[in-house]
């Protein structure tokens, strides 16, 4: 009889697994841990959700709601995500990426932000600040220089 009891009971545990299985959604991707510099994510996970839960803290005190397997543009930073319904939590870091690059035109220069945060931009000559400007995400300015400039560009400090 008690090994009927312990049969039984294995039955109902594997029952108990398959179904929290049916009804436990798993993230895929981003993955745990991730770091990228790319700003456009796309969530997929495995399972019945259709839609995920975003925030950048893992209380999820204010999260956004916002649909699977669509690329969803975010700023640098840390994120926390699950599935809607029952779901592991899964955490990733977009990283903050400076790129500036200078292209001689016929009569100026094309200063373009190829990172994924606003730049401040300066302008120097023999030491002396000359020029400072802002140049957003994928922004460009053309600018009246000549060789003996300095151009440099760091990261906006907007908070």
């Amino acid at each position: 009889m008690k090994d009927h009891h312990k049969i039984k009971g294995f039955w109902i545990l594997v029952a108990l697994t398959l179904v929290s299985l049916l009804f436990t959604n798993v993230p895929l991707t981003p993955k745990y841990g991730m770091e990228t510099t790319n700003t456009k994510i796309t969530f997929r996970s495995i399972g019945t959700a259709q839609n995920i839960l975003l925030d950048d803290n893992p209380s999820f005190t204010t999260p956004t709601l916002l649909p699977l397997r669509e690329p969803i543009p975010l700023e640098p930073g840390t994120y926390y995500w699950k599935t809607t319904g029952m779901s592991l939590v899964t955490t990733f870091t977009i990283l903050s990426h400076t790129a500036l690059t200078i292209e001689q035109k016929e009569d100026n220069y094309e200063v373009s932000n190829k990172g994924n945060v606003p730049l401040d931009i300066e302008t120097k000559q023999e030491g002396l600040l000359t020029g400072s400007f802002v140049i957003n995400t994928k922004g460009k300015l053309q600018l009246q220089l000549d060789k003996e400039t300095e151009i440099k560009g760091v990261q906006r400090n907007e908070k």
